[in-house]
């Protein structure tokens, strides 16, 4: 009979503390509610693609346009940009002088070189010449081009060759330079 009056203790107890309001509230009969995680739109692939051939004309674009023109403006009350001979330059002086933008004619050709100097912490300047990101964009373009030939896919068209034997042709194309998964 004690063991019996025991187990009956043991039992009661338990449904104590599970049915208990303070145990309940940090530890709920069911599962808690998994909220969703917020879905993420994936690039399209054609953007990713696409967007260094659009930077590339994009950068050629301001190139052409630096041989007859200049501009430049203010991008706050002590920093400014200027752009022009295929470069653009960023300033930031020690006075307020702000400038409106502006566009003007130019007489000079081309400048093909980097430049910096530093007046103080506060007073400096640093010119890019517009070849540097052209030429990152067109590594970037390269890269992806490289990457996307060198994963399961036809080298002239793309076309995914998973499933296929190697050295099959691509059934897309019929190029004999697929590169087929063993």
């Amino acid at each position: 009979m004690a063991d019996g009056a025991l187990r009956g203790d043991v039992a009661t107890m338990r449904t104590k503390l599970r049915f208990s309001p303070r145990l309940a509230r940090r530890h709920p009969p069911y599962p808690a509610p998994i909220a969703p995680k917020p879905h993420k739109p994936r690039r399209s692939r054609s953007t990713i693609r696409w967007a260094p051939l659009a930077l590339l004309i994009i950068i050629a674009l301001l190139q052409l346009a630096s041989i007859p023109f200049y501009a430049g403006s203010s991008l706050g009350p002590r920093a400014s940009w200027r752009f022009e001979h295929g470069r653009i330059t960023f300033t930031r002086n020690d006075t307020l002088n702000p400038e409106p933008f502006y566009v003007a004619l130019n007489s000079e050709g081309l400048r093909w070189s980097f430049e910096a100097r530093r007046y103080s912490a506060t007073h400096w300047f640093m010119t890019v010449p517009l070849w540097f990101p052209f030429l990152l964009t067109a590594a970037w373009a390269w890269r992806y081009r490289r990457r996307r030939g060198a994963s399961n896919a036809c080298a002239s068209c793309g076309y995914p060759l998973a499933g296929l034997t190697p050295g099959s042709s691509c059934p897309e194309c019929g190029s004999s330079s697929a590169r087929g998964v063993p």
